[in-house]
């Protein structure tokens, strides 16, 4: 039940690579899509978008099953696992910021929605170390943080109050 995602086999041929040559193996690519899927899908469910149940039963699948069996994400999970629990921390704080509409909170917001964004980058210079996450790594955050703060804002002020994150 893999995700078939190819929003960020886009962002791979646009810095001139394929997933091998940004995250060196199968494993930490598929753990690295299955994290962006995930993530996705968690956000477009809060925010009150229609989410397809196939969709909703891919993230459980990969949630259960995929990701704790994957073997780049056992061989570093002391290194990645934190990580998540702090991206997801994120994740509900924003949240939460924007149920209030804290102008402040909400500039925190939009950074602390692109917690995924780090632990991906955690994938990179695991797999392929430091310097090449160096040379990497603008263009990937570019790629996966896409959103404007001044559009993030302006949606998050004319919706009303998204479910209890």
């Amino acid at each position: 039940m893999k995700f078939q995602f190819s929003g960020i086999d886009e962002h791979i041929k646009a810095l001139g690579m394929t997933p091998r040559d940004l995250f060196g193996s199968e494993p930490a690519y598929e753990l690295a899509v299955s994290l962006i899927e995930i993530s996705n899908i968690w956000d477009d469910f809060i925010d009150g978008d229609h989410v397809a149940p196939s969709e909703i039963n891919a993230a459980f699948y990969a949630c259960l099953i995929e990701i704790p069996a994957n073997q780049f994400y056992r061989q570093h999970w002391n290194s990645i696992h934190a990580l998540m629990q702090n991206a997801i921390l994120q994740f509900l704080c924003a949240n939460r910021w924007e149920n209030d509409k804290d102008p402040h909170g909400l500039e925190l917001g939009h950074v602390l929605r692109y917690g995924v964004a780090h632990v991906v980058a955690q994938i990179v210079i695991l797999a392929k170390g430091v310097q090449h996450a160096a040379d990497v790594l603008p263009a990937l955050y570019k790629a996966l943080c896409g959103d404007r703060v001044e559009d993030y804002r302006a949606e998050i002020m004319k919706r009303g109050v998204i479910n209890d994150g």
